[in-house]
Protein backbone atom coordinates (compact mmCIF):
# COMPACT_ATOMS: atom_id res chain seq x y z
CA UNK A 1 0.00 0.00 0.00
CA UNK A 2 1.21 3.43 -1.38
CA UNK A 3 1.45 5.48 2.12
CA UNK A 4 -0.81 8.13 0.12
CA UNK A 5 -3.29 5.73 0.13
CA UNK A 6 -4.05 6.13 3.51
CA UNK A 7 -7.11 7.92 4.87
CA UNK A 8 -5.94 11.56 6.81
CA UNK A 9 -6.53 11.33 10.40
CA UNK A 10 -6.73 14.49 12.88
CA UNK A 11 -3.01 14.36 14.60
CA UNK A 12 -1.54 16.11 17.76
CA UNK A 13 2.05 17.35 18.50
CA UNK A 14 3.54 20.14 20.54
CA UNK A 15 5.67 22.55 18.51
CA UNK A 16 8.55 24.62 19.37
CA UNK A 17 8.61 27.59 17.61
CA UNK A 18 10.15 30.27 16.63
CA UNK A 19 9.94 34.30 15.09
CA UNK A 20 11.52 34.86 12.67
CA UNK A 21 10.45 38.70 12.74
CA UNK A 22 10.35 41.23 15.93
CA UNK A 23 7.01 42.16 16.87
CA UNK A 24 5.53 39.17 14.82
CA UNK A 25 2.70 37.18 16.31
CA UNK A 26 4.59 36.10 19.72
CA UNK A 27 5.00 39.79 19.67
CA UNK A 28 7.81 40.63 21.91
CA UNK A 29 8.79 37.29 22.51
CA UNK A 30 11.34 35.10 20.68
CA UNK A 31 9.81 31.42 21.27
CA UNK A 32 6.77 29.46 22.17
CA UNK A 33 5.85 26.22 22.59
CA UNK A 34 1.73 25.76 21.26
CA UNK A 35 -0.35 22.49 20.63
CA UNK A 36 -0.82 21.36 16.84
CA UNK A 37 -3.33 19.88 15.67
CA UNK A 38 -4.13 19.16 11.61
CA UNK A 39 -5.02 16.52 9.12
CA UNK A 40 -2.78 14.07 7.73
CA UNK A 41 -1.87 10.79 6.50
CA UNK A 42 1.37 10.44 8.70
CA UNK A 43 3.78 11.78 10.82
CA UNK A 44 5.91 13.28 7.82
CA UNK A 45 2.70 14.93 5.96
CA UNK A 46 1.81 15.92 9.65
CA UNK A 47 5.11 17.45 10.39
CA UNK A 48 5.38 19.13 6.81
CA UNK A 49 1.95 21.05 6.87
CA UNK A 50 3.02 21.95 10.45
CA UNK A 51 6.14 23.85 9.17
CA UNK A 52 4.30 25.13 5.99
CA UNK A 53 1.50 26.90 8.16
CA UNK A 54 4.34 28.25 10.36
CA UNK A 55 6.21 29.77 7.91
CA UNK A 56 2.82 31.56 7.07
CA UNK A 57 3.00 33.02 10.17
CA UNK A 58 6.81 34.46 9.65
CA UNK A 59 7.55 31.26 12.37
CA UNK A 60 9.85 28.42 12.04
CA UNK A 61 9.42 25.01 13.76
CA UNK A 62 12.11 24.01 15.84
CA UNK A 63 10.89 20.98 17.18
CA UNK A 64 7.48 18.62 16.91
CA UNK A 65 6.81 16.35 20.07
CA UNK A 66 5.14 13.56 21.08
CA UNK A 67 3.08 13.41 17.69
CA UNK A 68 0.54 11.16 17.94
CA UNK A 69 -3.07 10.38 16.26
CA UNK A 70 -5.58 12.53 18.12
CA UNK A 71 -7.91 9.26 18.83
CA UNK A 72 -4.95 7.52 20.63
CA UNK A 73 -3.83 10.32 22.56
CA UNK A 74 -7.41 11.01 24.21
CA UNK A 75 -7.38 7.46 24.94
CA UNK A 76 -4.41 7.70 27.16
CA UNK A 77 -4.14 10.77 28.55
CA UNK A 78 -7.10 13.40 29.56
CA UNK A 79 -6.80 16.63 27.05
CA UNK A 80 -8.06 19.63 27.65
CA UNK A 81 -11.30 20.85 26.59
CA UNK A 82 -9.85 23.35 24.12
CA UNK A 83 -8.06 20.81 22.23
CA UNK A 84 -10.98 19.08 21.73
CA UNK A 85 -13.21 21.93 20.35
CA UNK A 86 -9.93 22.71 17.79
CA UNK A 87 -10.23 18.85 16.44
CA UNK A 88 -14.05 19.52 16.25
CA UNK A 89 -13.05 22.42 14.10
CA UNK A 90 -10.82 20.53 12.05
CA UNK A 91 -13.81 18.28 11.47
CA UNK A 92 -16.56 20.35 10.25
CA UNK A 93 -14.76 23.64 8.78
CA UNK A 94 -12.12 20.86 6.80
CA UNK A 95 -9.20 22.79 8.39
CA UNK A 96 -6.02 21.25 7.68
CA UNK A 97 -3.94 22.64 10.69
CA UNK A 98 -4.81 24.41 13.80
CA UNK A 99 -2.59 26.12 16.62
CA UNK A 100 -3.92 26.45 20.41
CA UNK A 101 -2.63 28.84 22.27
CA UNK A 102 1.24 29.88 22.21
CA UNK A 103 3.29 30.21 25.15
CA UNK A 104 5.70 32.39 24.63
CA UNK A 105 9.14 32.54 26.20
CA UNK A 106 12.52 34.65 25.67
Amino acid sequence: MNINENPEEIWIGLAKVQSTKEMGVLENAKNAYVNVLGLARNKIEFRKKVKDELLKLELTLNRLEEIQIFKDRIKEYSVDKSIHNLAKKINNKNKKILFSTFHTFP
